[in-house]
């Protein structure tokens, strides 16, 4: 059996992701930029905790609901204290969080990545491993095409020719970075 080079590409975030809602002080939709703070409000043994977001045209802020009458005692305590002292990574985790920002009313604008790790030249076979950084939910389809600097029709026809291939049995296409992934890359010559 022929052992097959590995690669490691890291995959993390450039900057939290914006996100677009309706500005009440500019009376639309614009793009909110989060400030990567929390604001923590108590009443008797009840937290109330917000993402603080601010309106990239006009500042407004807008406090995106994190949790809400959560029972101080059932959070456990390094979450809360990420939660008090602006923990930068919970901020961003927050922030990329897709499903709590879809309950509040905003859309993710997509997300700015950068890939670390070496090019692949040639025609080889080998196993790439992506790693992310912080489990943000990145598309695979979009790693690899910015990576290798693929266009769409490109990479469909890198994956249609068996030259991408999830390890798991994953669509290539369609699926998502959680923590790793593992593929089989066979590059065809340029």
């Amino acid at each position: 059996m022929e052992k097959r080079k590995t690669l490691l590409w890291e995959v993390g975030l450039v900057h939290a992701p914006m996100v677009r809602r309706y500005c009440k002080k500019c009376k639309g939709e614009r793009p909110f930029a989060s400030s990567g703070r929390f604001r923590v409000h108590a009443q008797q043994k009840s937290l109330d905790i917000w993402l603080v977001y601010r309106c990239a045209d006009c500042e407004c802020s807008w406090n995106l609901t994190v949790l809400s009458r959560a029972n101080r005692r059932r959070i456990e305590p390094e979450l809360l204290r990420g939660y008090m002292e602006n923990d930068g990574d919970l901020a961003l985790r927050c922030a990329t969080d897709a499903a709590l920002l879809a309950r509040a009313g905003a859309r993710r604008e997509p997300l700015a990545f950068d890939v670390t790790g070496p090019n692949i030249a040639g025609d080889q076979g080998l196993i790439l491993v992506l790693r992310d950084t912080g489990e943000h939910g990145i598309s695979i389809a979009a790693i690899l095409r910015q990576k290798l600097g693929l266009s769409a029709r490109r990479f469909a026809a890198l994956v249609a020719d068996g030259g991408a291939v999830l390890l798991d049995g994953g669509d290539v296409e369609r699926a998502k970075l959680g923590k790793e992934a593992l593929l089989l890359l066979k590059m065809p010559p340029d």
